[in-house]
């Protein structure tokens, strides 16, 4: 009984796993394609500049220029 139970688990789980692939393969090929469903994303410009690049890029270019105001103050670059 515990053979056919293991037996049971292990091609169930198989099973499921196939029914998944089959089942992403339907929503990726062909008519519902990513490639031609066509998507319309819209962004508000507060989300688009305080979303995670936009507050990265502003902390980078923050720092840039913290570094080239010590290094005019110091006279000599980091070496």
């Amino acid at each position: 009984m515990g053979t056919l139970l293991i037996f049971l688990f292990i091609f169930g789980l198989f099973a499921w796993g196939i029914w998944r692939l089959l089942r992403l393969t339907r929503d990726t090929v062909g008519g519902n394609s990513p490639l031609k469903v066509r998507r319309v994303y819209q962004v508000s410009k507060r989300g688009y500049f305080m979303g995670f690049y936009g507050i990265m890029g502003f902390i980078s270019i923050a720092q840039g220029i913290a570094f080239l105001l010590v290094i005019d103050y110091m006279g000599t670059p980091f070496y």
